[in-house]
């Protein structure tokens, strides 16, 4: 008996000792093999040929089927429409590279004329009118460094001026109050942005100042705190009281609404399809993502427990935050994404960020996790 023969017959003994030590799975094996088959008449054998090759292990049967599916629909989709047949994702991306540097060009441009038409607008000191005046208190102020001069002041004297000078301005509640002398009119139009965070009594101000008024909000956000204002309500006149912000109050006087329908902020659909669905009435216009079948959004049972009385604190579920936080760090193709972390009070916030920078620094991570364009941060509702 050659050498060869030997190898034959201890493969041979080898399988039989495997056949007879998984006996119990013949059943299975059976059915298998009679699957096998059925899906080979049915030209499905695709679905099980990654797994005999070796490509793929048993729980993968199911996500190496749909992947095929999908990629076969998808060929069938593109070669059959002419648009997506000569589609080039090279020239794609060469459009979007132009459109880029077109629309800088264009930003730098709207700003030079802007620039010029305030500019052209602004009579020179020369003239006979009342603007120059106003032109030649501003120079004056310009040389001494407002020198003896407030802001308050300047702004009475430059009435007729400021308008040329500056017909948009960008001021808080409190800036306008600070530097603006009360006069109606003053401005056509006054708008105010997050107006759910402003109260009302702050917005009065500027209101008073303006023609007409555009308020800008979202009545589903929280409203402004109230942790510093008190409480106390005129029970008498309970139709006088503020609501919890000027676009509330808005609101309640049946101001005209514009709704927006398109959500911009959110880079994945699944990031806004609960707040579109319980509070949007599902009114907002989402894009499908590349990845639509992987949400974005993920339950993690931290089974921690909230220290109401005591620390006000959930200690548990801010270190498996911070747990995570540490896995991410160590994975390189999860390290370079941002990550935030927002709680709901300040003592949350102080537990996760002084325990976070220890355990940083005791993984050699701080550099990793704080010298980035954007480092990590902890946040607090």
């Amino acid at each position: 008996m050659d050498e060869g023969e030997n190898d034959y017959f201890d493969f041979t003994i080898a399988r039989a000792d495997a056949l007879l030590d998984n006996i119990d799975l013949l059943s299975s094996f059976v059915a298998f093999n009679r699957l096998v088959k059925k899906l080979a008449e049915d030209g499905l054998s695709f679905a099980v040929e990654p797994l005999f090759n070796g490509k793929i292990k048993a729980g993968g049967i199911i996500a190496s089927f749909r992947k095929k599916i999908y990629y076969n629909y998808i060929e069938m989709v593109i070669k059959d429409d002419p648009l997506l047949s000569n589609f080039s994702g090279a020239a794609l991306e060469d459009t979007i590279s132009k459109f880029k540097r077109l629309l800088e060009n264009y930003e730098e441009l709207t700003k030079a004329e802007i620039r010029h038409r305030l500019i052209e607008r602004v009579k020179s000191p020369e003239t006979e009118e009342a603007l120059s005046l106003e032109l030649l208190e501003l120079q004056r102020a310009a040389k001494s460094n407002m020198r003896g001069i407030t802001l308050r002041k300047l702004f009475d004297k430059m009435r007729n001026l400021l308008p040329y000078l500056s017909p948009c301005m960008l001021m808080s509640p409190i800036s306008v109050a600070q530097y603006l002398d009360l006069e109606p009119g003053m401005f056509d139009i006054v708008i105010f942005d997050e107006a759910s965070q402003m109260p009302t009594c702050e917005a009065v101000g500027a209101i008073a100042r303006g023609k007409s008024v555009i308020v800008v909000g979202d009545s589903k956000q929280l409203p402004p705190t109230s942790f510093f204002i008190s409480d106390y309500a005129d029970e008498d006149n309970l139709e006088q009281e503020d609501l919890e912000s000027i676009l509330e109050d808005c609101l309640a006087l049946n101001f005209a609404e514009k709704h927006l329908n398109w959500h911009y902020r959110s880079r994945h659909q699944s990031l806004i399809a609960f707040s579109n669905a319980m509070y949007y009435g599902n009114n907002l216009l989402t894009f499908p993502s590349p990845d639509e079948l992987e949400s974005r959004v993920k339950f993690r049972y931290a089974d921690g427990m909230y220290e109401r009385g005591s620390s006000k604190q959930n200690q548990k579920e801010g270190d498996l935050l911070i747990a995570d936080v540490i896995k991410r760090l160590k994975n390189e193709e999860t390290r370079k994404q941002s990550i935030g972390i927002v709680t709901f009070n300040s003592a949350q916030q102080a537990y996760i960020e002084d325990n976070l920078t220890q355990t940083l620094l005791k993984n050699k991570l701080d550099s990793l996790a704080l010298d980035r364009d954007e480092p990590i941060f902890v946040k607090n509702l």
